[in-house]
């Protein structure tokens, strides 16, 4: 339902879950597509052109200047590269929660290196999306590193 005032639409809760269920299967899809390490399918996550990420292996590369890649197809080929140098690597989500408000999604995940040492990444996403539910902003923060290896 809606309530008009002139041009104005005031939206009610069915609204809002509405996209609050939209912005968590976005962000559950992103991590399914980045499982299966097929670049060509995470490309059809994130907006056409501009897309943006960070994280604490950028922040430090001397080859991102800025401490962030610009550019859809550059984001896509630096996760290209982590599939590439860690062809074992998994994300494990564990919580997400969204704002509909700023459309986003802060991902509490577990990233699983596939090492011996069964070395586990506790990570933080923070993921802006479009008003299509695509990908504009990744930001990945590095919360921990664990082994669970029982050695």
């Amino acid at each position: 339902q809606f309530i008009k005032s002139g041009n104005e639409s005031i939206s009610t809760e069915v609204d809002k879950m509405s996209a609050y269920e939209k912005l968590t299967e976005a962000a559950e899809t992103y991590f399914k597509v980045w499982n299966t390490h097929d670049v060509k399918e995470l490309a059809k996550c994130f907006i056409e052109k501009d897309a943006m990420l960070t994280d604490w292996d950028i922040q430090k590369d001397e080859k991102y200047k800025n401490g962030y890649v610009m550019g859809t197809d550059n984001v896509v080929a630096a996760n290209g590269g982590i599939f590439k140098n860690v062809p074992t690597i998994k994300i494990e989500p564990k919580r997400i929660l969204v704002d509909t408000k700023e459309s986003s999604a802060v991902c509490e995940i577990l990233v699983h290196i596939g090492d011996q040492e069964k070395t586990v990444l506790q990570v933080v996403d923070v993921i802006d999306f479009d008003s299509d539910y695509k990908i504009k902003r990744v930001r990945a923060y590095l919360l921990s590193t664990k082994s669970t290896d029982p050695k």
